[in-house]
């Protein structure tokens, strides 16, 4: 077989031979700059437009997309600046006619027009990694 396997009994992991994600690391090169400057502890400032609530950037969750539906894109997930104080996730995505090139109005949480990047359906699935880093859960 050309599986790989980890641990033993009950609690052993198989690894597939081929990954089920086609995603590639290279494709997610229009996140460089939003990545260096984290790395950089340099964050970006966002602000949720619907509520005018304003957070910084904390780290990218890559992988879930591209998907037939959507694109490529990726969850950003910051610390809003709220009473109290809570951590949201909302799509952030290349630009249309630039894929290798963040689109920098994506970084804000829009509820709607042109730029909506929401959760939508997919915040029950994200939320619950949120509430890994929740503050004071």
């Amino acid at each position: 077989s050309s599986e790989l396997s980890f641990g033993s009994g009950s609690s052993a992991v198989r690894l597939l031979p081929a990954p089920l994600n086609k995603n590639r690391v290279c494709e997610y090169g229009w996140l460089t700059p939003l990545l260096s400057s984290l790395v950089a502890s340099q964050a970006a400032g966002v602000t949720d437009l619907a509520s005018g609530t304003p957070g910084a950037t904390l780290f990218v969750v890559c992988g879930g997309c591209p998907n037939s539906f959507c694109g490529m894109q990726a969850v950003l997930y910051t610390h809003m600046r709220s009473s109290p104080p809570e951590l949201d996730f909302w799509w952030i995505k290349p630009k249309k006619e630039d894929g290798s090139t963040l689109e920098r109005a994506t970084l804000d949480r829009h509820s709607k027009g042109e730029h909506k990047n929401d959760p939508g359906r997919s915040r029950a699935l994200y939320a619950q990694f949120a509430d890994l880093f929740a503050v004071g859960g």
